[in-house]
């Protein structure tokens, strides 16, 4: 809304028009990237939110900050850039869970899921899927917009599934459906592989008080060396799904959330 002749101007009223012009331009820029990129100018549309960032500042306005990281993280991943794009998705999940931002909050899980799936962290990118996919059947579903993101998708559920077993991946993705953005959030945070919302049927919660069979034991020791699941499934001559279980059975057994907690949780 414009001052018109004759309207009364309060003292605010410049600092009100150019705090809405500024949420105006924010609005253009990422909504811009995200044009760009659908016409495959990936260059173009970094820039776009570059600018958008720069441009909100210091501003405060976390649904358009958040919008904006988003953007400019799914753009980082369709760009190829796989690691560079986790810490603005996390970023942007920090933004607007302080407002209630679910469709933002959704797409970032969604890539986060991604990023988790690339990892072979499966479990994790199955409850992230879960949140991801519910959340936007709440609140609109914008990523049919980019074709290149739908493909991500359903490449990156197919292969969760497939590590995890149609069964396991069932659950996960419905343990991720169910939870709440607060839940996600502290999961996220903490770089968790399973997710504080649940643990697995007969998991035994005792803060380092459950006790490990030997084979778990054994791969419980390599991951503490850091070994991914796909070397600890070579080194044990064991299938990698069979690797990835044994892992979900430490972490709940422990009752730790993510793999890097395994090495202290067995000093306990």
């Amino acid at each position: 809304m414009r001052w018109r002749k004759g309207w009364p101007r309060c003292a605010g009223w410049r600092q009100i028009e150019a705090a809405r012009d500024a949420l105006g331009m924010s609005v253009v820029h990422y909504e811009g990237a995200l044009l760009l990129a659908v016409f495959g100018d990936i260059d173009g549309a970094l820039e776009f939110c570059s600018a958008g960032l720069e441009h909100l500042g210091g501003a405060g306005e976390r649904q358009f900050y958040g919008s904006t990281l988003m953007v400019r993280g799914v753009i980082l991943w369709l760009a190829g850039r796989h690691e560079q794009r986790a810490a603005p998705l996390r970023r942007a999940l920090e933004a607007v869970g302080e407002i209630g931002g679910v469709l933002v909050a959704a797409l970032c899980c969604l890539g986060l899921a991604w990023h988790a799936a690339r990892q072979e962290r499966h479990a994790r990118a199955a409850w992230l899927l879960g949140y991801a996919e519910s959340a936007r059947r709440l609140s609109g579903d914008p990523v049919a917009m980019l074709p290149s993101l739908l493909e991500e998708q359903e490449a990156a559920q197919k292969a969760v599934r497939i590590a995890l077993g149609g069964e396991e991946f069932e659950r996960w993705h419905g343990v991720g459906a169910r939870m709440s953005g607060t839940a996600i959030l502290e999961a996220v945070r903490a770089d968790a592989d399973v997710s504080p919302a649940a643990r697995l049927p007969g998991a035994r919660n005792g803060g380092g008080g459950g006790e490990l069979t030997p084979r778990e034991r054994e791969v419980a020791a390599l991951v503490a060396q850091g070994l991914s699941n796909r070397e600890v499934a070579e080194r044990l001559v064991i299938s990698k799904r069979t690797a990835d279980t044994h892992v979900e059975h430490i972490l709940t057994t422990l009752d730790v959330t993510s793999r890097t907690e395994i090495a202290a949780a067995l000093q306990r």
